[in-house]
């Protein structure tokens, strides 16, 4: 009686030790939520990167350094001064500029919308001094001193985005003003806008890393 009782139990621990095995394996078998997320993660990405352009029906040129495509932007009001200089020379102007138009926001505690803007209100140049506005965009037009508001209406842009800087960017404008845009050349109007992305390298010392030109369309 003993031994069939014994028996009897040996049978039963086997059973279930074989459930619980078969259990263990089932499970090694299948993707938890949380794995399915991290082999999704490790996928390339390279489809999506790769039909960017190809799903932007505005886009005219694009590369691995830049992307001209059309968009459409609204009014900007931007708070600032006219200068006179030749495209060089824009940066010097912008280190007097810059600081003095943030202490005139700063004391009118005003609201800026972004950051500074390059209005350039005719063809690039260093053959002869050109008209430029520099300027901060704000949420309400501002006056105070030699410092007042330039109304850019919202329009269609030709946007072009690169590597360049404040003041040295004068081939990219004369690519785009000619070959292999020679078609919008004659559509393009005034202002065209200069907008310069900042970060800092491993000195602090602030470094230009984009830059993005808008040229007014009809």
């Amino acid at each position: 009686m003993l031994a069939s009782r014994c028996y009897f139990e040996t049978i039963m621990q086997k059973t279930i030790f074989g459930i619980f095995l078969i259990i263990m394996l089932w499970g090694c078998g299948q993707n938890t939520p949380q794995q399915a997320s991290i082999d999704s993660a490790n996928k390339p990405a390279t489809t999506q990167s790769d039909s960017a352009a190809a799903k932007q029906p505005d886009v005219v040129e694009s590369s691995e350094a830049t992307l001209t495509d059309k968009i459409t932007m609204p009014e900007i009001l931007l708070f600032g001064t006219a200068v006179s200089c030749t495209y060089s020379q824009i940066p010097e102007r912008l280190k007097t500029l810059i600081p003095q138009l943030m202490q005139q926001i700063s004391d009118k505690k005003a609201i800026m919308t972004g950051s500074y803007l390059i209005a350039l209100q005719e063809e690039p140049t260093n053959d002869k001094a050109m008209k430029v506005f520099v300027g901060i965009p704000v949420q309400k037009p501002l006056k105070s001193g030699t410092f007042s508001t330039l109304t850019i209406p919202g329009s269609s842009y030709l946007r072009h985005q690169c590597k360049a800087e404040p003041g040295n960017a004068l081939a990219v404008h004369q690519k785009i003003l000619t070959t292999p845009f020679r078609k919008l050349r004659r559509k393009i109007g005034y202002p065209i806008i200069e907008k310069f992305a900042e970060t800092r390298n491993e000195e602090m010392t602030s470094v230009i890393s984009k830059a993005t030109f808008y040229y007014p369309l009809p």
